[in-house]
């Protein structure tokens, strides 16, 4: 059975720890940022129903995908995606369903995943009743943060969640993201911080691995297009004072602060 979900989340949860800021500096440049990004996608997950440690590994490869919550966009220029293009590199512009000039810097990493590549925007969108609305606009990923929270769960829930029965292994959750494992030392350390973290917050018993059964994409009618809440999380230096501000899952705003 799932575990009860916490009606509010301390926002020690969303702060780069020692152990963070050493191994990765730019963390401690834009925290307002960072945990602005965390607290949006970790509400998201939990509401998904992800518990333990697939939620850890699930955070664990935000975090690192998006260089600690500080970009939902592929970092580079145009030369850079060669790689994806079907002009020069016809194998992997296969894979990813690039088809066109192009459309290697069009569809390039975006959102908390970094949802890449022609055939995946495509499906991403049909999938959660856009259309072709991805597809066309792939730069909505980037853009609109509760779209690249819903395409992030997609991606995992019908990408990684089928073919991983242990997510405390982090080399297996990396394969179906990163198939290269780059960054996988990164990924094992963003793991155990939020295994640490969730631990803290919905108990240890609730951590052994479960491989849950893959949904069946949901008809357009069944999940339309979500708009942003319009709600400004709150900034790091709020954050930080006194009084142990908490994040209310249920109505996505902080009380406590000053």
């Amino acid at each position: 059975t799932q575990p009860a979900e916490p009606d509010s989340i301390p926002a020690s949860m969303f702060e780069p720890t020692d152990q963070i800021q050493k191994a990765r500096p730019q963390a401690s440049t834009a925290q307002h940022v960072n945990v602005e990004r965390q607290s949006f996608i970790f509400k998201k997950a939990v509401e998904a129903g992800l518990r333990g440690d697939e939620l850890a590994a699930f955070m664990a490869q935000c975090a690192h995908e998006t260089l600690d919550f500080t970009h939902l966009t592929e970092i580079g220029g145009s030369l850079d995606f060669r790689k994806y293009d079907p002009r020069f590199n016809r194998q992997k512009a296969k894979v990813l369903g690039n088809t066109q000039p192009g459309d290697g810097a069009k569809y390039k990493g975006r959102g908390f995943i970094q949802l890449t590549g022609r055939d995946n925007y495509r499906r991403a969108g049909k999938a959660l009743g856009m259309g072709s609305n991805l597809e066309k606009h792939p730069d909505l990923v980037e853009k609109d943060p509760s779209i690249a929270a819903r395409v992030a769960i997609w991606f995992w829930k019908n990408r990684v969640q089928p073919d991983v029965t242990n997510f405390h292994d982090v080399h297996a959750v990396t394969k179906k993201i990163n198939p290269g494992l780059q960054g996988l030392e990164s990924r094992k350390s963003f793991f155990d911080e939020y295994r640490e973290k969730i631990e803290r917050l919905f108990g240890k018993k609730d951590q052994a691995p479960a491989k849950a059964a893959a949904k069946p994409a949901a008809k357009a009618s069944e999940n339309p297009v979500e708009k942003p809440a319009g709600k400004k999380l709150a900034s790091f230096d709020q954050l930080t004072q006194k009084g142990h501000p908490t994040l209310n899952l249920k109505t996505g705003e902080w009380t406590g602060l000053k």
